[in-house]
């Protein structure tokens, strides 16, 4: 319902942060390549930190998450979780 306190918590929230992200949106549209750059970093991170999880979700749904032992032929420090090629 419209007021419920988390749904008056949520609009005070965007009333207060919407300056901020109009400022975003207009450096972004004029160009600022930092920001470009930046707003690019963190969609590479978001996405990969995506795949990770379900990832790991779909592994412990087939019960294969966590391993019962690290396999004896992958480095402890090994963290190429990408690389789904069979050794």
């Amino acid at each position: 319902s419209p007021d419920r306190p988390e749904t008056l918590l949520w609009a005070a929230a965007r009333t207060r942060a919407a300056p901020a992200v109009q400022d975003f949106v207009a450096r972004l549209q004029g160009g600022e390549a930092g920001l470009a750059e930046e707003l690019e970093r963190a969609s590479r991170i978001v996405m990969a930190e995506s795949v990770r999880n379900s990832m790991v979700a779909t592994l412990r749904r087939l019960e294969m998450w966590p391993p019962p032992s690290p396999p004896c032929d992958v480095d402890e420090h090994d963290c190429s979780y990408e690389d789904t090629t069979a050794p």
